[in-house]
């Protein structure tokens, strides 16, 4: 079933894809709708996975007539019924034009193991769609908002005053040096 992820922010948790070189398994791609995307904003889709299951993910988003061309004849895909409702084209609600596209995730095994059967394991994943704002996704707009904190205060607060306690340390010292050549 093809899983529907709809902007400015979702996360699936808890996912499973097999590896590539898994020649057992079927559930070697996982295929996502990414709805309600606004024309002209910008969108970060992130794999987030253990680093105990060395992968490398392959990401691919595709347009419906990119869906219909890689596959190469009219698809009957099984999703849920929100995903359903969009899947072609775009739609305009209150002056907004949104899109719907499609990713392809795919998983490779990296690592090496000595216990045996490593690259058949099921690789659990988090997958994040999000909106950008300013350029950066909202997740990373509390650290900007405390770096745009911390680092003025310690530039003009911390700093000068670690400079003078060391100024004053490095004048004792000048002082005792002085005092034991004499």
């Amino acid at each position: 079933m093809m899983t529907s992820l709809a902007g400015p922010y979702t996360t699936i948790e808890f996912e499973t894809i097999s590896y590539q070189q898994n020649i057992n398994s079927e559930n070697k791609e996982r295929w996502y709708c990414l709805s309600n995307l606004v024309q002209g904003k910008s969108y970060e889709l992130r794999v987030s996975y253990a680093a105990t299951t060395p992968s490398d993910f392959e990401l691919a988003l595709f347009s419906f007539s990119g869906l219909m061309a890689h596959f190469g004849k009219p698809l009957d895909l099984e999703m849920d019924p929100a995903a359903q409702k969009r899947l072609e084209g775009s739609e305009t609600t209150h002056s907004t034009t949104t899109t719907v596209m499609y990713a392809r995730i795919r998983a490779l095994y990296t690592g090496f193991s000595a216990v045996p059967g490593m690259e058949n394991q099921a690789v659990p994943y988090m997958l994040t769609l999000e909106k950008h704002v300013m350029g950066l996704p909202v997740q990373a707009l509390w650290l900007v908002a405390v770096l745009l904190v911390v680092v003025p205060a310690s530039i003009y607060i911390v700093s000068p005053w670690i400079l003078s306690i060391c100024d004053g340390l490095i004048a004792e010292e000048k002082r005792e040096a002085l005092r034991k050549s004499d």
